[in-house]
């Protein structure tokens, strides 16, 4: 059983990580300073540092917090909100919702970060990587005809990263586009690309 100061110093650490995300949700990269965190955690700066030495760790252990919840929300809303016929187009309806989050907005300015920061760009590196892992699990068993096929891990990814630029664009894209228009045809690729989902295949995630 942990004791008194070790149990404080666990509830600290994620009042820190709570904090981080909810700046780096609500004002960006830019207004993620460990001051603005510190401030919204209810602590000091030297405790943020106590905990995670290098800015680019928080960073990196608040992207992680955020693609735990967004694999777990995935997963929950299809079992929960799926029917028989519509199990793509609800699927593809539920990532939209995920990947237009502002959390998830939050994480894409790190990526772009990345681009001058190298710091940060190694900090988050093993996070990514072990999320698109983990993504291809999800989808391994969403997709249990397609996973064994050799262009299963391209078309998983080729979806997300799809999704993910259309809903970088929302905001910035031409007159005339709403931003639902990209998924209708990302739908259409992923059907052929992968099948027909059974969603209940994920229900001993």
């Amino acid at each position: 059983m942990p004791s008194p100061k070790q149990a404080r110093a666990v509830v600290t650490r994620q009042k820190i990580v709570d904090a981080a995300v909810a700046c780096l949700t609500d004002h960006g990269y830019a207004g993620s300073s460990t001051t603005a965190i510190a401030r919204r955690a209810g602590v000091s700066q030297g405790s943020i540092f106590k905990h995670f030495p290098a800015k680019p760790m928080l960073l990196a252990v608040v992207t992680d917090q955020v693609f735990v919840g967004m694999r777990q929300r995935f997963v929950q809303e299809v079992l929960a909100r799926t029917a028989p016929g519509r199990e793509m187009t609800v699927g593809l309806e539920i990532l939209w919702e995920i990947y237009t989050d502002p959390q998830l907005h939050g994480v894409f300015e790190l990526y772009l970060a990345t681009r001058t920061d190298e710091v940060l760009r190694e900090a988050l590196e093993p996070v990514v990587t072990a999320h698109f892992t983990a993504i291809l699990h999800i989808a391994s068993r969403l997709f249990p005809e397609a996973a064994g096929t050799a262009q299963f891990e391209q078309a998983v990814m080729s979806l997300m990263l799809s999704l993910q630029g259309a809903a970088m664009m929302i905001g910035m894209a031409p007159d005339g586009h709403d931003g639902r228009l990209p998924l209708e045809f990302i739908g259409q690729f992923a059907a052929v690309a992968l099948g027909a989902p059974d969603p209940n295949a994920l229900r001993d995630l």
